[in-house]
């Protein structure tokens, strides 16, 4: 995890502490984009500043897209969603033939290590 924290300014010094574990933040001037960031120790900084009108514009121009069933189907999800079913089922059809859960872990889930004795229980209990 990486350890750096940025503050802009703020109106008090608790905000501060919250962000950056010490006070200052709350002493920046009020220029769009300065900051103070911990990396190594503690340092200003200037970023770089978008406006809100400027943001607005931008957003404004993006294509507009059309709804989407849910966000599964957004991200792509769906169709693990799809294959998975497909896999529960066939764990299901072996385990009713007698097929021991150890085997249909590993010939379902590729394996007998957590996630695929886990995805093995959820098939065949959910």
């Amino acid at each position: 995890m990486l350890q750096t924290r940025i503050a802009f300014h703020v109106s008090d010094d608790t905000s501060g502490r919250v962000v950056l574990f010490r006070a200052g933040a709350e002493n920046l001037p009020a220029l769009p984009g300065r900051a103070i960031v911990k990396l190594d120790g503690y340092h200003l900084l200037q970023t770089y500043y978008l406006d809100k009108a400027r943001l607005v514009e931008l957003v404004e121009r993006q294509p507009r897209v059309a709804a989407v069933a849910s966000w599964n189907a957004l991200a792509g999800d769906d169709l693990l969603e799809d294959e998975d079913d497909a896999l529960a089922e066939r764990a299901r059809e072996m385990y009713a033939r007698g097929v021991s859960k150890t085997r249909i872990a590993q010939k379902v889930y590729g394996g007998t290590g957590g996630s695929s004795w886990y995805k093995m229980e959820q098939a065949l209990t959910g």
